[in-house]
């Protein structure tokens, strides 16, 4: 009798085991949707833009320039585009998309560009936010700093030229730039003929690689402007900073 006492109670875990279910894994955390945080940011001043931006000689409305990443367990691309273009001034629409497991955001900066600045003037004389799709908001342009003394001119880096590179359904030359940083190395590609910085590909390291996605003629405005020269004056209901 002991003995199948002493028996049952060691058969007992087992058999309690068997009953129980396996756990649910927990739900994964929403992803946090960061675009109104960062748009409330430049509308509040606490983030500004640029007072320049870079773009490449004779822009035509239409031209877009997208590059893209998925490096780090993060989607993002940066798609620059001339949107509009009316006598000595761009619209320059820049898209900003992100998205990874735990964040995602989507939103578009605008700029209105001068093409023939004055010497000491800022290239950026207004600026926008917004999401695609949505109506344009003003926000603030950075102060362009005072000029300095002109610095020792310094050996200028040439890099070394490539040709064959293959990207977005195109062939591309031009240079490669490498700059090392410690234990890093980061690769610049900057094409012939490219459109705004005119970077086609960078790579950091053996981790980290962007390159060009799509580039072409034909894109449309990414905010809501309204007809003709008018974009230029979205915002002067609010103060305005040129």
């Amino acid at each position: 009798m002991r003995a199948f006492v002493l028996s049952a109670l060691l058969c007992l875990p087992l058999l309690c085991g068997f009953g129980d279910a396996e756990p649910e894994p927990a739900p994964p955390p929403p992803v946090k949707d960061t675009t109104d945080d960062t748009i409330q940011a430049y509308l509040d001043g606490k983030s500004l833009a640029p007072w320049a931006i870079p773009l490449h000689d004779s822009p035509k409305a239409g031209q877009y320039w997208e590059t893209g990443s998925d490096s780090y367990e993060i989607e993002s691309s940066t798609r620059r585009q001339v949107s509009r273009v009316d006598g000595d001034f761009a619209l320059v629409e820049q898209r900003l998309k992100l998205s990874s497991e735990m964040f995602k955001s989507d939103y578009v900066i605008a700029y209105r560009v001068n093409l023939k600045p004055e010497k000491g003037k800022p290239q950026v004389t207004r600026a926008w936010i917004g999401k695609p799709g949505e109506k344009p908001k003003l926000i603030k342009v950075r102060e362009m700093p005072p000029a300095k003394a002109v610095a020792p001119e310094e050996k200028q880096d040439e890099g070394e030229a490539f040709q064959g590179l293959e990207l977005a359904g195109a062939t591309w030359k031009g240079r490669l730039y490498t700059r090392k940083f410690e234990e890093e190395t980061t690769k610049l590609w900057v094409a012939e003929g490219g459109w705004f910085d005119a970077i086609i590909k960078t790579t950091v390291g053996e981790d980290y690689l962007e390159q060009l996605q799509a580039f072409g003629h034909d894109g449309e405005p990414i905010l809501q402007w309204p007809e003709g020269a008018a974009w230029q004056t979205v915002g002067d209901e609010q103060p305005a900073k040129d």
